[in-house]
């Protein structure tokens, strides 16, 4: 399974000079991309990736300042661990076990600034789920079939020995 197949396309950013009281209000307001997520990105003015701003990030700066002044890309990290979208799953699972992150940008392999996709826990934890009952379903008939096939030998020694009582 690749990361393309498991990234989420509709990726939660704002613009770096959004400040940290705007980005707390987006969230506590249900901003319907934002909010759902533990993370957003952050993009420059020509659109490229910036940074990243986690809530324990957010939750940290306003501790320090009250009135959230700060940009998002002050308060965040603009060093930041990667994913391509050909890249396999367990690759950016290994990444994220590596640095102890929940979540990773999905950028272009030409631009690694140029942002495709949003990588986090829940999207590889829900893509997991959906390939384990995919597994289950093509089990079924399988268990169904050996079940069948146990019945008519069953049957067939029990048909055989009563021939001979």
């Amino acid at each position: 399974m690749r990361v393309a197949d498991v990234m989420d396309t509709d990726v939660p950013s704002v613009p770096a000079t959004t400040t940290v009281s705007e980005l707390s209000e987006r969230i506590s307001n249900g901003d319907s991309v934002i909010s759902h997520r533990q993370a957003t990105l952050i993009m420059s003015a020509d659109n490229k990736l910036a940074g990243i701003i986690t809530r324990g990030d957010l939750f940290r700066a306003l501790q320090e300042d009250r009135k959230g002044k700060r940009s998002v890309l002050e308060a965040g990290q603009a060093n930041l661990e990667v994913a391509f979208p050909d890249e396999t799953l367990d690759e950016a699972i290994g990444k994220m076990l590596k640095m102890n992150i929940g979540r990773l940008p999905v950028v272009s392999r030409d631009d690694n600034r140029e942002v495709v996709g949003y990588l986090g826990r829940a999207d590889i934890l829900e893509a997991r789920l959906r390939r384990h009952e995919d597994e289950e379903l093509r089990e079924r008939p399988l268990q169904g079939n050996r079940l069948v096939a146990s019945l008519k030998r069953a049957v067939k020694q029990t048909g055989s020995q009563g021939a001979t009582e």
